[in-house]
């Protein structure tokens, strides 16, 4: 007589559904042992879409104090049930973090997977904060307001407020003086319904300690109108490119993305109506400017001509242009660079004139020291009904918002380009009162000179100006020549820097990979000891694209493992008990992101490949390509079909 068994007297259904139990019973038991004391009444430790604890993550609490550790999950929130327009504000005290690892304070519209989101986070390891927001899709485009903060170190105040559909979002230094990351966003699903929920954030594996963590009501804000009045706004750049402007207290903030990623021409303008002789001063400030293409400035427009000075801060390097306003096409366009020092402040003040159709530009660290940039240059459109205001600036395909701020904005006539001298003085004519004679002035008699020698021409001297032609003319030419080859040469740097940057992000991307798929096949190893061939075909494959070296074997490398990991996912799909492990399904969660992060970083790396590979092999840089050693570059291609033959089961 057998023994007494599950698997005698029950069906495989309910053997499994009491697996599943008893695994989650365990995964909650241990979460909740991990906790240092119970959280405050309302709230509660969830894993977004899960519903559960979070199995990766460590919570503590004790007298106002959080510390969130999370691991290798997707996501980890503490968070309440909110209602109403509220701000929530934390102090970080401290944190630690992977690259790419973010913490802070993030809203959702409910718990489920295609929630719209609206957060304040910041990577503590690259010193960034992201002001972002998702339209509420399980797989859908996030923007972002970006913000370089290097050097802000902790403890640092993030604070988010929602006011009806709007959310904005701050951060200080001291709690005190709060200083905006990027612009208020409107979401659609901020408006449908009061309830929302919010809280702290971890994703990744990172560490935040937070203190002084309040949710109050929020203030009611009039958002200010767009624009005063007499002042115009225009966008415009490839199709799908957006753009807005705001103005408060003095303030000028000019934001916009390419949410279809496109890159090319695009800015977005603040103009009005100003004298024909009119100078333009501002304070710029560029922390804003996600993209190192990015700049922004001063324009002056008439008659479908722009001429404008634009400060681009991740070059160091200031542009004073002129160009066609439909088009974008520039017609004139002068470089130079500025001081490090000026450009790790992240503002400046911007000075542009004009005079009698002529353009001069300056800049400076304040409205007292002015360095000029370039030279005057003239404008014959620039006579007459003209228009001046600020730029941004954004030849971006980047889906992060760019903004950049102004103030301190004035449009002041003048009569004189700024550095220009006078015109001297014109001579009074004299004049004889009615009834008088003139008094009649002898003439002078001129003082006699010496006769001027003259000596004819001589054949050396002839040949000494042959010569000194003959060198101002090589001169000439060389430096032409130079001149030339500095912006075709500098493009193809720029673009070999650009595969290289994303060829590393492909590398990251690559080694998380295959560190996931050994942990992968070590838990099915645990499952499906029969299908030892299938296991070694995996590690075979695997071992060989981690000793790949060049482009063209990480790819072929890639495809063959991809090839044997569609083997895997049906030995996966076979096996009941190994898709109701939550260990296991975590894992293949983290494998299944992993592989959408890299099909991304895929495809940035193969369209910089092609920009570069076309300017290597069009004329005539190809010429400067061939003289300077630059050679073209392997296409990253591999087979799609792992990415999505992954099973799905649990995720």
């Amino acid at each position: 007589m057998k023994p007494f068994g599950m698997k005698r007297h029950f069906p495989v259904p309910a053997r499994l559904a009491v697996k599943a139990v008893l695994v989650m019973s365990t995964f909650i038991l241990s979460g909740l042992a991990a906790l240092g004391g119970p959280p405050p009444p309302g709230w509660h430790v969830t894993a977004l879409g899960r519903g559960t604890l979070v199995t990766n993550a460590v919570v503590d609490y004790e007298a106002g104090t959080w510390n969130v550790k999370t691991g290798p999950t997707r996501s980890a929130i503490v968070c309440r049930s909110l209602s109403g327009d509220i701000s929530v504000v934390m102090k970080v005290t401290d944190g630690s973090g992977q690259p790419n690892a973010r913490i802070g304070i993030m809203t959702w519209s409910s718990l489920a997977l295609t929630a719209g989101k609206a957060g304040l986070v910041m990577d503590p390891q690259g010193q960034k904060i992201y002001f972002t927001w998702d339209e509420a899709s399980d797989r859908g485009s996030t923007y972002a307001n970006f913000l370089q903060a290097e050097g802000i170190g902790f403890p640092v105040w993030l604070k988010l407020t929602r006011n009806e559909s709007y959310f904005s979002a701050f951060y200080s230094k001291d709690g005190q003086e709060w200083r905006p990351v990027g612009v208020p966003v409107k979401t659609f699903w901020g408006g449908r319904r009061p309830e929302i929920y919010a809280g702290i954030y971890g994703d990744g594996i990172c560490e935040q300690r937070v203190t002084d963590l309040a949710i109050t009501p929020a203030t009611a804000v009039t958002l200010p109108a767009p624009l005063p009045e007499g002042w115009t706004m225009d966008v415009k750049g490839q199709p799908g490119f957006v753009g807005e402007a705001r103005h408060d207290a003095g303030k000028w903030t000019l934001a916009g993305a390419s949410p279809v990623g496109r890159g090319g021409y695009h800015n977005v303008t603040v103009l009005r109506t100003v004298p024909s002789k009119v100078q333009l001063t501002a304070k710029i400030r560029t922390a804003g400017l996600s993209d190192p293409r990015a700049g922004g400035g001063l324009l002056l427009s008439a008659h479908g001509v722009d001429a404008g000075i634009v400060m681009y801060p991740a070059t160091a390097r200031l542009t004073l242009f002129t160009r066609q306003t439909s088009t974008g096409r520039l017609l004139l366009n002068r470089s130079m660079p500025i001081p490090a020092t000026l450009v790790g402040q992240a503002e400046a003040y911007l000075r542009l004139a004009l005079v009698d159709a002529r353009v001069v530009a300056f800049f400076g660290p304040d409205t007292e020291n002015w360095s000029p940039v370039g030279e005057v240059i003239t404008v014959n459109e620039m006579t007459a009904d003209i228009s001046g205001g600020m730029e941004l600036s954004a030849g971006s395909g980047s889906r992060l918002i760019t903004a950049v701020n102004f103030e301190d904005f004035k449009a002041e006539p003048i009569t004189l380009l700024p550095g220009q001298p006078a015109p001297p003085p014109v001579a009074a004519r004299p004049t004889t009162p009615p009834g008088t004679t003139p008094v009649l002035t002898p003439p002078t008699t001129p003082t006699p000179r010496p006769p001027v020698t003259t000596y004819p021409s001589r054949t050396a001297a002839r040949t000494g100006i042959g010569i000194g032609g003959f060198l101002c003319f090589g001169a000439v030419l060389l430096v032409v020549v130079t001149l030339f080859l500095i912006k075709p040469f500098n493009r193809l740097v720029y673009l070999r820097n650009r595969t290289s940057k994303a060829w590393s992000q492909i590398d990251v991307q690559l080694k998380r990979r295959h560190d996931l798929i050994l942990n992968y096949v070590e838990a099915v190893k645990g499952y499906a000891k029969h299908e030892s061939s299938t296991l070694e075909g995996v590690a075979r494959a695997r071992s060989a694209a981690v000793n790949a070296t060049s482009v063209g074997e990480r790819a072929e490398a890639e495809a063959a493992l991809n090839a044997t990991m569609r083997s895997l996912y049906a030995v996966v799909e076979a096996n009941p008990d190994l898709k109701a492990n939550q260990n296991f399904l975590s894992l293949q969660s983290n494998l299944r992101e992993t592989e959408d992060k890299l099909a991304a970083a895929r495809n940035e790396y193969n369209e910089d490949v092609l920009t570069y590979n076309t300017c290597v092999q069009s004329f005539p840089t190809n010429l400067i390509a061939f003289a300077f050693r630059f050679k073209a570059r392997d296409f990253f291609e591999v087979k799609e079909a792992s990415q999505r033959e992954a099973p799905r089961t649990g995720i």
